[in-house]
This record gives structure tokens, sequence and C-alpha cells, in this order.
């Protein structure tokens, strides 16, 4: 009997130790994660620009503003020639004067508007063709193709300069890029450490 009771509480042990063995390998296997996976989530790109995240109506956006500045031309037939203005007031905005007219610097602006002279303007297309220009830097800067990179114009004016240098036209520009995943590290579970001293099972008296 002594001998059948041994074998039963040995058999009895041996399970026990493998279901608890079972049980501590399965507890370590779920609660470690890899890097890079989608519970570390996502980032905004910060070189060599950085962008600047936000979430609006469960979307997440990743955004950076730029202020562009550009020379203005005197592109309208019957003005083409321009003269770059000093002086408080419309005295410094630059003009684009008719033929045979000449308003250098701070002289009196004479004539009548629209027919001697015109202020330089931004043309039509101007803002589009800055917004293209600065767009493909964008990318090219980040190392993304244009599809990955949006540009729009949050504001456009001119920029006057009452000393003397030239008016310009500025842009207020939006970048929108994708967001990339974070970096992440791999997080193991609870560690479970074996006994030091083995377990001897003994008979029953």
């Amino acid at each position: 009997m002594k001998s059948l009771k041994t074998q039963l509480l040995i058999k009895s042990l041996i399970a026990a130790t493998i279901t608890a063995g079972g049980m501590a390998v399965t507890g370590i296997a779920s609660s470690a994660t890899v890097g890079g996976t989608p519970d570390d989530g996502v980032i905004c790109r910060a070189a060599p620009n950085a962008y600047t995240g936000s979430l609006s109506n469960n979307k997440f956006y990743c955004k950076r503003t730029l202020n562009a500045n550009q020379e203005l031309t005197c592109s309208e037939p019957g003005f083409a020639t321009k003269f770059i203005r000093q002086g408080p007031g419309g005295g410094g905005k630059d003009v684009c004067a008719a033929p045979n007219r000449s308003y250098p610097a701070n002289v009196p602006l004479t004539g009548t508007e629209g027919i001697d002279w015109k202020y330089v303007a931004a043309g039509a297309t101007q803002v589009n063709t800055i917004l293209a220009n600065q767009r493909q830097r964008e990318a090219t800067a980040m190392g993304l193709t244009l599809n990955e990179v949006d540009a729009r114009a949050l504001s456009s004016e001119i920029a006057v300069n009452h000393t003397g240098s030239e008016d310009r036209l500025k842009v207020t520009i939006e970048f929108a890029t994708f967001a990339i995943p974070a970096p992440g590290g791999i997080v193991g579970g609870p560690v479970v450490t074996a006994p030091t001293t083995p377990f001897v099972p003994r008979a029953l008296p």
C-alpha cells in the first residue's frame, strides 16, 4: 500500500509541476511585445524639418508651417517697368510704370493710377507657383515622394518695404505628411525563477 501511495503522490506532483511550468511559459509569451507594432503608436517626422502632431475628429495629422517670399514682377502689358520706391504710406510701394514714365525712389507719384502707373501686385498664378516649388523642395528635403507631401496657402500678402528695398510677396504655407510608426522595444513579461533546491517527494507513512 505504501508503494502505491508513493507512486500516486509522485504522479500528482509531476503533473502539478508540468501544469505550473506551462502556465508560467504562457504568461511570459503573452506579455512580450515587439518594437514597431501597432501598440507603439505613430509619431510625426522630426528631421530634417520637424512636424507637429494633432488629433481632430479621430484623425491624426502631422503638419508644419513655412513663410515663403518671392520678388514681384511687372508682367502686365503696358506697365512693364518696375520702380522700387521708398517712403511712408503709399509712397513706399513699388510701382509698375507705363512707357516713358519714371518714378525712382522717393520722387512723388504723378499722373493717374491705372494710366501712368500701377502698384506692383502678385500675378494670378504666382501663389500657386510658389506652392508648387515649395512643395517639391519640402518633399526632396524630407526624402519623400511628391504624393507624400501636401501644401496649401494659409495666407498671402505683399510685404511693403519703405526703406528702398524691393517689396515681396509673402505666403504662409502649411505642409502635411503621413505619420510614421513610433520606435519600440522588446518588453518582457513576468520573470519566473525556478527553486534553488529541487523538491524530492517522500513516501507516505
